[in-house]
């Protein structure tokens, strides 16, 4: 999982919310779920730059999830996503065996497979605190706490 500290950014961003009196609690989450938004779509873009994947189920299953009013994590399927992230070794969980195609075509058998550390997750998101999508992201929180407040949905 990844972590972002987002408090200043949120923190100026309350300011001129609040000048303008817009409610800055659903402002937050406005905010916090644009950038988890932004966050994803840099990581599916960095499974390609740093895996390879043009598409598939790690990429298709990268999600942004609301935790709490404040949290929003970005994050993979831990089974597979950890063992790319940190590397590690995969052993069968019924049968004696793992089976798999190899890389010539074959069908291949072994006891257990280790998987080097790609560093997939943390390669992706690094720099996305200075990158013009994180400003981007937090812009279109607040445009849209906005829009919200002058629709009369926010009070």
């Amino acid at each position: 999982m990844i972590k972002i500290n987002v408090k200043l950014d949120i923190a100026n961003a309350k300011t001129a919310l609040t000048e303008l009196g817009v409610e800055t609690e659903k402002s937050t989450r406005m905010i916090l779920m644009a950038l988890a938004m932004a966050a994803k779509k840099r990581i599916q873009q960095g499974l390609y730059s740093v895996l390879r994947l043009r598409t598939g189920w790690l990429r298709k299953h990268t999600y942004a999830r609301k935790r709490s009013a404040t949290h929003y994590a970005v994050a993979a399927p831990t089974f597979i996503a950890e063992i790319l992230e940190r590397g590690g070794t995969i052993r069968p969980k019924k049968g004696k065996y793992l089976t798999f195609l190899g890389d010539d075509g074959q069908i291949r058998r072994a006891r257990q497979v280790t998987i080097p550390a790609t560093h997939w997750f943390s390669r992706s998101i690094a720099g996305f605190e200075d990158s013009p999508e994180y400003k981007a992201a937090v812009q279109k929180g607040m445009d849209r706490a906005i829009r919200k407040f002058n629709e009369g949905q926010m009070k």
